[in-house]
């Protein structure tokens, strides 16, 4: 029997322990930038939400660790910002996907609308109110915040019950059996 002699090469495990960041970091960022195309080209319709969170709460631990592999060379951490950047931006928009394609979503109806209504103003004076007052200055960021959420939400709350009151008007001329017939697809 032979006796092989075995070699040795500590430059190649080296080797592979520097390479192992950056294919992870060029893996994970096509892997962004393939799943964001798909999201953009898709139909609203088709989106599937939830994996859509999964994936981009992925892509977000991803580049977190890619930010903390890379503080040097300054070309790979701007690769590494570049792609955080794309999913902080889109992440806000996630709960309102997820919330839009949730199927129970399209049934619900929203009851106590005047409170609503009356809590978003009471919300919304107030703020103002605290806006013009002269003890404002160290809250003047976030009170101009809350102001355009508070109208922001105001807005969409405003849309959703019109909305609503169109298809509360429209729902039983759909319920009819002849209609479902004639249009099974819309019926859906």
């Amino acid at each position: 029997m032979k006796d092989y002699l075995i070699t040795e090469y500590p430059e190649l495990l080296q080797t592979s322990k520097k390479f192992e960041g950056y294919y992870f970091l060029w893996t994970k960022s096509n892997n962004w930038s393939h799943w964001r195309v798909e999201w953009k080209k898709a139909e609203f319709e088709e989106l599937d939400a939830i994996s859509m969170e999964k994936l981009l709460t992925k892509a977000i631990s991803n580049m977190a660790r890619c930010q903390k592999l890379f503080r040097e060379p300054p070309e790979l951490l701007s690769v590494a910002q570049l792609v955080k950047g794309q999913i902080d931006e889109l992440a806000p928009r996630i709960p309102m996907i997820v919330a839009l394609r949730n199927p129970a979503t399209r049934t619900e109806v929203i009851f106590g609308a005047t409170e609503i209504q009356e809590r978003l103003d009471m919300h919304l004076l107030r703020t103002q109110a605290m806006s013009f007052s002269p003890f404002k200055e160290p809250h003047k960021d976030a009170t101009e915040k809350w102001l355009q959420l508070l109208d922001r939400v105001s807005l969409v709350v405003e849309e959703l019950l019109k909305c609503q009151k169109r298809w509360i008007y429209l729902e039983p001329i759909f319920s009819y059996v002849d209609i479902q017939r004639k249009l099974p697809i819309e019926y859906k």
